[in-house]
């Protein structure tokens, strides 16, 4: 299951080789577009949303998100999920802020329904806020997981915005991937892996040496993949939505 981003709808691409390459479950969940979709995985409702169509009040995108986040069935899928391309909560310098509108038109939808984790790419750095809705650390917002470091030619984004927001539980320039457990209908253990880390002194060309800003546990990077940042993830009660 994928979900497109600005390399798809850039340079006049215009999603053609996305639509054509990689079909989605859109018609299966009401969707009459490929880029935004909804399915149950597990004990999980997925939902993927587009960060480039409009998602204002009466756009195809909010109100096909609006009927899907109607349908979810919490006695089916205890946990709800959302990924997009980019991220609406990130403190790195890079992209910083682009996604203002779509959070403006689409936040209240989220905390509404209880959104338990969003999943982000685009900024090429790792970024674990605490639930947060409407720019504070709230428990009845959703934890916001920006992954968009699988690894890449340009290296990891640096500096990160300083100083770090309340919302912002971990942050580090580095490359690797997450790891996301859900143990029962209340638990879910997450773990972010990393394989290499770079410093803000080092060359875009990814020189990953000691000077790494985040040193894991003492362990410099070695091209093995460390645990570096984990969390629990609880639902909290108080929050009806969750549940």
């Amino acid at each position: 299951l994928t979900c497109g981003g600005n390399h798809e709808v850039g340079s006049s691409e215009q999603w053609l080789s996305y639509n054509a390459r990689w079909r989605m479950p859109a018609l299966a969940s009401g969707s009459t577009d490929n880029t935004y979709w909804a399915r149950e995985v597990g004990p999980a409702h997925v939902i993927a949303l587009n960060s480039y169509a409009p998602t204002h009040a009466g756009s195809l995108q909010r109100t096909w998100l609006e009927g899907a986040l109607a349908r979810v069935d919490r006695a089916r899928t205890p946990w709800l999920v959302v990924m997009m391309h980019a991220p609406w909560y990130c403190s790195n310098v890079g992209h910083y802020e682009e996604t203002r509108l779509m959070r403006r038109d689409m936040e209240s939808l989220f905390i509404e329904a209880g959104v338990d984790v969003v999943l982000n790419g685009h900024v090429h750095s790792y970024e674990r806020t605490l639930p947060v809705a409407e720019g504070r650390p709230d428990p009845c917002g959703p934890v916001y997981l920006n992954l968009g470091d699988g690894g890449n030619r340009e290296g990891t984004y640096v500096p990160w915005r300083e100083p770090q927001p309340e919302w912002s539980a971990y942050r580090e320039a580095s490359f690797g991937v997450g790891v996301l457990d859900f143990i029962n209908e209340t638990h879910a253990r997450y773990e972010w892996r990393r394989h290499s880390c770079q410093g803000s002194r080092d060359p875009a060309n990814i020189n990953f040496n000691r000077t790494c800003e985040s040193i894991a546990r003492g362990v410099p990077d070695n091209g093995d993949l460390v645990g570096s940042d984990e969390a629990v993830l609880l639902k909290p009660e108080g929050c009806p939505a969750r549940f």
